[in-house]
């Protein structure tokens, strides 16, 4: 994932290294499994079975620890901005 960020002096902000250890790449693992198996069941689910596959993907996503993720990559966007600025990002 590429997270495009213009900064002062025209650097750029455009990717940013995650763990390669930890908890970090078994939850992205766990995240990508669900991911490749629950969209294709919902892309070919009848309109009226959606919303009851959608709600389950989330929910899964949640129980292997995306959010945990989430917040983690976030931590590390807003260390690499402040690299490149020298302000706090909040």
């Amino acid at each position: 994932m590429k997270v495009h960020s213009h900064l002062k002096n025209g650097a750029h902000c455009t990717t940013c290294q995650v763990p390669t250890d930890g908890d970090y790449q078994v939850i992205f693992q766990k995240t990508q499994d669900i991911i490749r198996k629950k969209i294709p069941e919902a892309i070919l689910a009848k309109p009226a079975d959606f919303d009851g596959i959608y709600d389950g993907f989330i929910e899964d996503l949640n129980k292997a620890g995306a959010e945990k993720m989430e917040s983690e990559y976030t931590e590390l966007v807003k260390q690499r901005v402040s690299l490149f600025t020298g302000k706090e990002v909040k």
